[in-house]
């Protein structure tokens, strides 16, 4: 018997709106934000990918001003059947994602020897 994964449906949060995301497995999307701001810029970019049985994220965002650079980045995983596990306080359904690495870095605290 061929195994087929099936498409992933979900919805995820982006610049203040729900955005509903489909991805065959294999595929790969990104969403990406840069803006100027007053003192410097900011920036966010989530990479989804669909990878057979689950769905990965690889989110960083950050931004530079007087300070320096700051940056976090965040690594997590959903199962295909837990893409509408949680329920977030509109009622709207969204994946479990499950942690699979963190990291932050800001330039001025390691200046400091933070």
């Amino acid at each position: 018997m061929i195994h087929n994964p099936k498409n992933a449906k979900f919805w995820v949060w982006w610049q203040g709106g729900w955005v509903k995301i489909k991805l065959t497995p294999g595929q790969k999307v990104a969403c990406e934000h840069y803006e100027r701001t007053d003192e410097g810029n900011s920036f966010e970019c989530c990479e989804y990918e669909h990878t057979g049985e689950s769905v990965t994220i690889k989110a960083t965002a950050g931004g530079s001003d007087c300070d320096g650079h700051v940056e976090n980045r965040y690594d997590a995983e959903c199962p295909l059947s837990d893409l509408a596990k949680m329920t977030c306080m509109d009622g709207m359904s969204v994946p479990d994602w499950q942690d699979v690495k963190e990291s932050r870095r800001d330039e001025f605290a390691e200046l400091m020897n933070y």
